[in-house]
């Protein structure tokens, strides 16, 4: 599988990996974000036309920003996991408070593929070798892909050293998991790509009580 093709916009990562004949969109950046995406596109050799799916990592304005206007202009298809439900619907009112002429409020739709956990098979029938997992931390919506190659998009799983108290032990928990299933290399919304290794060490400093370095 090819590397995922990286768009910086408004200081977030939005990666596209490979799905079936096209693409899919990790993270949908702010609603003023397609100006970038389309120049990303055309970077790397390729049209909007070519995301098929978009999925948000977490509901936050500056990751799902993109989910309506990409369906009302491109017919991409959302994948939505289930812990997402509300806070999509959430989004829109934050929109109504705070008023954006870019955002497009979310309307579910009977194409939005919603998925439960297990979901690599209903992932790979649309083309995508991976499984979404819940990965709550940075929020309790928060989901991470896991590719069959190791490669994870984490969106803003906060890191271990970087948790609060009060975040540390679901932190943990999600990374954790993701080690499990096979992650090797993680794919963050902010800043560089992360080896497993470097989790890993994160961990075990934590849980032995250990400074961090």
């Amino acid at each position: 599988m090819a590397a995922p093709i990286t768009v910086r916009s408004h200081g977030v990562n939005l990666f596209l990996v490979e799905a079936g004949d096209g693409r899919l969109l990790v993270d949908a950046g702010w609603p003023r974000s397609l100006a970038d995406l389309k120049a990303g596109l055309e970077a790397a050799g390729l049209r909007l036309s070519a995301i098929r799916f978009v999925m948000a990592t977490h509901a936050h304005p500056d990751h799902a920003g993109l989910m309506q206007i990409l369906k009302d202009h491109c017919g991409v298809r959302r994948i939505i996991h289930e812990v997402q439900r509300g806070s999509l619907e959430e989004l829109n009112r934050f929109f109504e408070r705070k008023p954006d002429r870019h955002f497009r409020p979310f309307v579910p739709d009977e194409a939005d593929l919603v998925i439960g956990e297990p979901n690599r098979e209903a992932l790979r029938s649309v083309g995508i070798d991976g499984e979404i997992l819940a990965t709550p931390g940075h929020s309790d919506d928060s989901v991470s892909l896991v590719l069959t190659t190791g490669k994870a998009f984490t969106g803003d799983l906060t890191r271990p050293d970087l948790a609060t108290e009060a975040q540390a032990a679901a932190v943990a928990a999600s990374w954790t998991m993701l080690l499990a299933h096979g992650a090797t290399t993680f794919y963050p919304a902010h800043g560089g790509p992360v080896e497993a290794a470097v989790i890993e060490e994160l961990l075990r400093a934590r849980e032995q009580g250990l400074p961090f370095a």
